[in-house]
């Protein structure tokens, strides 16, 4: 589990040497000591607040040990599976070890044993060595990664071509990755170093491996590669996650996630919805819900993304903006999380929460008894919450009444979320749960029958709650990493939007006008990230401001077009009769009669067209008619009553 331990370095965003070192933990009421580097002196420190400190960004947790370039920083498919193949193994060897109460040699040598496949010409799939399961558990015991990555590896480059590993997949698809397949891993490499070498990919002299034919099996085809070839009938049975009781001894050490269809029909701005699905997440060990999020239509990765973030982050200032009293703010990074395999959580983006130290389980459609706590969470949702209005859901059933015809008023979005949250830590937490009042059979006493009991037990017990993982990482894999020139006038450009803001000189000084890995959020087009070694640096776009609405990429553009479309819709019929007159104008042709005229001429032609105008501009524009002089006034006029003028000196000015 990530939980603070003993010389973890906590570094303020940006600095190069650690602020804070962590020289003690385990003390009374949640707190641990620190030395202070800038004082040169120990302090003791709440846990809560050094947790919300890394909530919030002000401080990154580096641990000694950690690898060079941490995993959250790489984007390697390969590198996720394999993490993610480990942790499946170490899990069942701890778990077995766990329920049977055994070593964790005893362990490993029977989840080994137990994985050898059913039939004759069946062979046993690649496992880890022992040692290199205790390498394993060593590193997750430490906090530390159980995969360091290609990047702190001395020498990246392939060993074989790509053609090689192309032959060795289409054979592999072909051959072995089959239900019931007589080619053993064996054969099967045997029969690639033959093609290999008939075609030239190998010298006659040099083989390929067992080994890398199985690696190539896990990374291009199938992380486990069993699963692809058991009977049918067989795969669900032995590929099941739940197949024994689900037991676990600290907070957030396994999560589900599930999407829910929200039986009602709400009321906004734009008009009635139906399509309201929710994704929420429970921690296992307590009972208590951890995260949730809405979605307006078929969930999600995005909404996926959203509840996983409110796992790991502090939800205090949601709960206060939905007026919400929840005195434990329970948050951090899981140990494991257990998703369906719907659209919302089975992509990329989802399986990168690896590298951040974070199990990822994946369970079968309409398998409910693989994620069973989720699932008696959605159900008693429902029941307690049929009663408000506009809900289609009828004698248990959903969709089974018509809130329009019987004249329920449907509520606003917002008030159904906070009827929901309310229910979470009002109703569902002080609930008595039969699983907990049974777990007491086993515990070592009393540890509390409903979630918030059991909450807080735990906590005073010395329970520890995971740290959230730094910003940075979060970003790195929630974001998705691509190249683009950063630009002096144009900044990064997405898509089409242009990216400045304060830090674009600070980077134009670091990088100057090159290529730059970029982070982007499909879901937000706000903002972008540079990667600047260990920090990411935000740039805003250039088209928004502080009002401007969360938009994914795809909407924006979606938007632009339609404005434009509808604006050039508008003066369509107008534009297009322009053109019609400007063409039929341009094919009439005349011939020039006599000599060009020279510059004398035209200089000519050009003050008599002025004049031209300026005499039709004085009949557009007439002056007001002026009253003639009073001619008796005039004819009294006369130069004899006006007094001489001084005679001057041109130059002096003196009087002559």
């Amino acid at each position: 589990m990530n939980s603070v331990r003993e010389h973890d370095e906590l570094f303020e965003l940006g600095a190069a040497q650690p602020t804070l070192v962590v020289t003690k933990i385990g003390l009374p009421y949640q707190r641990v000591c620190v030395l202070n580097l800038a004082r040169d002196q120990e302090e003791v420190i709440k846990l809560s607040e050094l947790r919300d400190r890394i909530s919030a960004g002000e401080l990154i947790r580096r641990r000694p040990g950690d690898p060079r370039v941490p995993p959250a920083m790489q984007t390697n498919p390969a590198l996720d599976k394999a993490t993610a193949m480990a942790q499946a193994h170490l899990s069942r060897i701890c778990q077995y070890s766990e329920r049977y109460d055994v070593s964790i040699h005893q362990a490993y040598h029977a989840v080994r044993k137990s994985r050898v496949l059913v039939g004759a010409d069946a062979t046993p799939p690649h496992f880890p060595s022992l040692a290199t399961m205790y390498r394993h558990l060593e590193a997750t015991r430490n906090g530390q990664p159980i995969l360091c990555g290609d990047a702190n590896k001395g020498n990246r480059t392939p060993r074989y071509g790509e053609a090689l590993v192309q032959l060795i997949v289409s054979n592999a698809k072909a051959h072995h990755q089959k239900p019931g397949s007589r080619w053993t891993v064996a054969s099967l490499t045997r029969y690639c170093n033959i093609q290999a070498q008939d075609s030239g990919l190998l010298p006659a002299e040099r083989n390929i491996s067992r080994k890398f034919v199985e690696k190539v099996i896990q990374t291009h085809l199938s992380a486990d590669a069993e699963v692809a070839r058991l009977l049918p009938h067989l795969r669900a049975a032995q590929k099941a996650v739940a197949r024994y009781s689900i037991r676990v001894n600290g907070f957030l050490q396994r999560v589900e996630q599930d999407a829910l269809h929200l039986p009602w029909r709400v009321h906004t701005s734009a008009g009635e919805l139906r399509d309201i699905y929710l994704v929420h997440a429970i921690d296992v060990a307590t009972g208590l819900p951890v995260g949730w999020a809405l979605s307006v239509g078929a969930p999600t990765a995005a909404t996926s993304f959203a509840c996983v973030e409110s796992i790991l982050y502090s939800k205090k200032a949601l709960l206060s903006a939905l007026n919400v009293r929840m005195d434990a703010d329970f948050y951090g990074a899981p140990g494991c999380i257990v998703f369906d395999n719907g659209p919302e959580a089975k992509n990329d983006r989802i399986g990168g929460l690896v590298r951040l130290g974070i199990e990822v389980q994946y369970c079968k459609s309409r398998h409910p008894q693989h994620k069973p706590f989720i699932e008696r969470l959605n159900r008693a949702l429902k029941e307690a919450l049929e009663t408000l209005p506009g809900c289609t859901r009828m004698d248990g059933k959903d969709g089974s009444r018509d809130p329009g015809e019987l004249g329920d008023l449907p509520m606003p979005l917002d008030e159904l979320e906070r009827w929901i949250v309310r229910w979470y830590y009002e109703d569902w937490a002080l609930r008595p749960l039969e699983r907990l009042i049974r777990a007491d059979f086993s515990d070592a006493g009393d540890m509390g029958a409903t979630p918030m009991a059991r909450y807080q037990r735990m906590e005073l017990d010395g329970f520890s709650m995971p740290l959230p993982p730094n910003i940075d990482d979060w970003r790195r894999v929630k974001c998705e990493l691509i190249q683009r020139t950063l630009a002096r006038t144009t900044g990064i450009t997405v898509d089409g939007f242009h990216f400045r803001g304060r830090h674009l000189d600070r980077l134009m000084h670091r990088f100057g006008e090159t290529m730059v890995d970029v982070l982007i959020d499909p879901d937000d087009f706000r903002t972008v990230h540079v990667a600047d070694g260990d920090e990411l640096v935000a740039l805003v776009n250039a088209d928004v401001d502080e009002s401007t609405p969360v938009l994914s990429f795809s909407e924006a553009k979606a938007r632009e077009k339609a404005a434009r479309d509808a604006a050039l819709a508008q003066g369509a019929s107008i534009t297009n009769q322009l053109r019609r007159d400007l063409y039929a104008a341009s094919e009439k042709t005349g011939k020039r009669v006599g000599k060009p005229s020279g510059a004398g001429a035209s200089k000519e032609a050009r003050n008599q067209v002025k004049l031209a105008r300026a005499v039709e501009q004085a009949r557009a524009r007439p002056l007001e008619a002026q009253s003639a002089p009073n001619a008796a006034s005039m004819d009294e006029f006369s130069l004899d009553q006006l007094a001489a003028l001084p005679v001057v000196d041109r130059r002096t000015g003196e009087v002559l």
